[in-house]
């Protein structure tokens, strides 16, 4: 049985975060694109179990009170009491390593001309052309 491939096209930016993390994973191309592409459609599989099950139809009002229960004055207290338990030096580091998650998942995420690359045109002058 011979395997169908799947093939993407990358920017210069996504390609180098991409070998970044096959040398800290250790996974070569193959195992990459299988990994993604399985967690893709483990995603899409749960989204759709919960979006046309009577299990997601039971537990959606409990999301909605997860939201008021964490944005709640006595969790935000105890946040900030576990919080202020951490030294500033490990806070930062959180912090930083947040903004790199998010700076590395915005290089996936920003919006890429689509076509073929558009060449500029020589403006051709009207009339009989002078030889």
């Amino acid at each position: 049985m011979t395997g169908k491939r799947l093939t993407g096209k990358f920017s210069e930016e996504e390609y180098a975060l991409i070998k970044q993390l096959q040398e800290k994973e250790n996974i070569n191309d193959n195992q990459l694109v299988r990994g993604g592409v399985t967690l893709l459609v483990q995603f899409a599989l749960v989204k759709d179990f919960m979006k046309n099950s009577d299990f997601g139809k039971m537990i959606k009002p409990f999301v909605k009170d997860m939201d008021k229960y964490v944005k709640s004055p006595q969790i935000q207290k105890k946040l900030e009491r576990s919080a202020s338990k951490m030294s500033k030096k490990k806070i930062e580091k959180i912090e930083t390593e947040a903004k790199l998650i998010e700076k590395n998942s915005k290089i996936f995420t920003k919006k890429r001309k689509v076509g073929r690359p558009k060449k500029k045109k020589i403006p051709n002058k009207r009339g009989r052309p002078k030889v």
